[in-house]
């Protein structure tokens, strides 16, 4: 199965568990941020045949990145080329924090798709209703495959949901509002008291991806339950490993908590960084290919 690196952990440990392969798309990263290669991308699924795709176009988590128009056309030809299904994660379409436009929907592009939504980005994350788009001719397989896990959403979470519905456009709007406002706020608190990290604010999402200036993400996630915060190191999100010159930054707690990041990230950095005999992790060949050597991203 083909999947992008950086991704969505939960993902990762679900595909791994169903043991799947997992083919692994390191996306670029510029001066404008991340991005998707398709040719490098289509070259790779050429190499490897891939069955299926685990992909999220729309502000992806980590990075926050977006597929841009002019390349869902190219993607979507070069799955269907491939004969590749793919599995749109949209969990976060809604979330654009500029304009709020949304771009064109992948499966308008490639009609045997699957893809994927849910409501806990939106409105709440305890609420975990979401939901899967299925082309008819393979609901009989998943639907089979759901009874092996449960036997259905909770019904009052179900009904919570309809009622929030009733109004969702209101929420969408409040809820990027609020978003719009915390990123900002926590790109600040970054770029004040931790001026070395890289940072490219994304158009939309839930979370910061920042570059560190060394390969210690995994040490500063340690080091930080010592100040209160809770960080997901950079490898948690590599299906094939590395990426420990990154960290995740969510901004989707209270103003009034993410006005103490800035102070307590750059002291749990220092700690971080004053650490000796830390292992420096081993970077897979398939990044130092895309990306140079071990040491950059």
């Amino acid at each position: 199965m083909l999947i992008e690196s950086p991704t969505y952990p939960n993902a990762i440990a679900t595909l791994e568990g169903a043991g799947a392969a997992l083919v692994t798309y390191p996306l670029e990263f510029g001066t404008q941020g991340h991005h998707w290669d398709i040719d490098a991308m289509e070259q790779l699924m050429g190499q490897t045949r891939p069955r299926s795709a685990y992909l999220i176009p729309d502000f992806h988590n980590p990075t926050g990145a977006l597929l841009p128009d002019a390349q869902r056309s190219e993607l979507a030809e070069a799955l269907r080329r491939h004969r590749v299904v793919p599995v749109f994660d949209e969990s976060l379409v809604e979330l654009g924090l500029e304009d709020g436009r949304m771009a064109t929907p992948m499966s308008a592009l490639i009609t045997d798709s699957v893809t994927v939504g849910s409501v806990s980005k939106i409105y709440w994350g305890g609420l975990r209703i979401g939901w899967m788009r299925i082309p008819r001719h393979r609901m009989g397989h998943f639907a089979s495959s759901r009874l092996g896990l449960d036997l259905g959403a909770p019904v009052l979470e179900q009904l919570v949901t309809v009622e929030l519905m009733s109004n969702h456009d209101g929420v969408v709007a409040d809820c990027r509002s609020r978003l719009r406002a915390a990123r900002d706020l926590l790109a600040a608190q970054v770029r004040t008291w931790l001026p070395e990290w890289k940072l490219i604010v994304p158009s939309g999402g839930i979370a910061l991806w920042a570059e560190l200036p060394e390969a210690r993400s995994g040490v500063l996630s340690i080091a930080a339950r010592n100040h209160g915060l809770r960080l997901v190191a950079g490898p948690n999100f590599a299906p094939a490993g590395g990426l420990d010159r990154w960290v995740r930054l969510p901004y989707t707690v209270t103003e009034s908590e993410l006005q103490q990041v800035g102070p307590r990230l750059s002291a749990a950095w220092e700690e971080a960084t004053s650490m000796i005999g830390v292992d420096r992790p081993t970077w897979p060949a398939s990044w130092r290919e895309h990306h140079g050597n071990a040491g950059k991203t």
